[in-house]
């Protein structure tokens, strides 16, 4: 028996382009594609509508054009546009090597309409082992990817972002990653740097996970490595906040929240304190720590 290649859902424009879609078209681009109906494709059918110069939108939208309607999504796209001149330019080879270091390689990798020798523009798409159904997830794959890349265009997390196809050749690595694999790289990604000897003890002794047990209630989702908190004290989104066991910090990712850290940033970020007036408070008020004592 032959095994059945893998495939997914994608929106795509039924037009192609042999240059970047201007201004004037990209209502239309936008309107054709997310009003399509979705097709269940391969990465080497993907691959091909790409390279034909056809948009895509990762995100399946019913219903409607915006972040509202999204239903679902398999794949998360992020553009390297090498636009922060304060930044080395990243090159795919680069960038690949990122992926590897963080266990995260793309399914696709493509440079863009306007990519040139001198400033190399390009995309890599992510695939995940099984499609997300919940948007809070969805905004924790498509943040984490971002911020992997200093020189990515940060603002590729909307649901209804949209894609444009290529005039070049498209790379086909077709690989997955699963969304476990994504918090373990956010996790890192957090991870606060050392503070003072004193500090450090307290927040060791501390039972951080326990504290927000009591702060956020219900819990969507436990393993050995994280809690996925139903409700989140920062932004007040459901399914976007995460404790990390292994490093004892946590992470909002909500689009208005994007605090993430120890104890003390959580102070912090729910407080409106400073890092000073946390530290305090942490000390005198949430470990029960009087002047004297000190």
């Amino acid at each position: 028996m032959t095994k059945t290649e893998s495939r997914i859902l994608v929106q795509v424009d039924s037009k192609a382009y042999a240059q970047k879609p201007n201004g004037k078209e990209i209502g239309g681009v936008k309107t054709r594609t997310q009003n399509s109906t979705a097709k269940n494709l391969t990465m080497e059918e993907l691959a091909t509508e790409i390279g034909q110069g056809k948009s895509f939108s990762p995100g399946i939208l019913e219903g409607g054009l915006g972040a509202s309607n999204w239903k679902e999504q398999q794949i998360f796209g992020v553009d390297i546009d090498n636009n922060d001149e304060t930044l080395p330019t990243l090159t795919p080879k680069e960038a690949m090597k990122i992926c590897k270091n963080n266990g995260v390689l793309p399914a696709l990798c493509y440079k863009t309409f306007s990519s040139s020798k001198e400033k190399p523009k390009f995309r890599l798409m992510f695939k995940l082992n099984e499609p997300v159904k919940d948007e809070g997830k969805r905004l924790i794959v498509a943040s984490t990817l971002v911020t992997l890349f200093p020189q990515a265009d940060k603002s590729c997390v909307n649901a209804d972002r949209i894609f444009f196809g290529t005039n070049k050749k498209v790379a086909i690595l077709n690989k997955t990653v699963s969304f476990d694999k994504i918090l373990e790289v956010s996790g890192k990604q957090i991870a606060p740097a050392k503070e003072l000897t004193e500090l450090d003890k307290l927040k060791a002794e501390f039972d951080f996970e326990n504290f927000l047990n009591e702060a956020c209630g219900k819990i969507t989702r436990k393993t050995e490595t994280y809690i996925m908190y139903k409700n989140c004290p920062i932004c007040g989104h459901h399914d976007d906040f995460i404790y990390y066991k292994k490093s004892r910090t946590f992470k909002c990712f909500g689009a208005h929240g994007g605090a993430g850290g120890s104890i003390i940033d959580y102070l912090m970020a729910t407080r409106n304190l400073s890092q000073k007036q946390a530290i305090d408070y942490f000390k005198l008020e949430t470990l029960q720590i009087t002047k004297k004592q000190k």
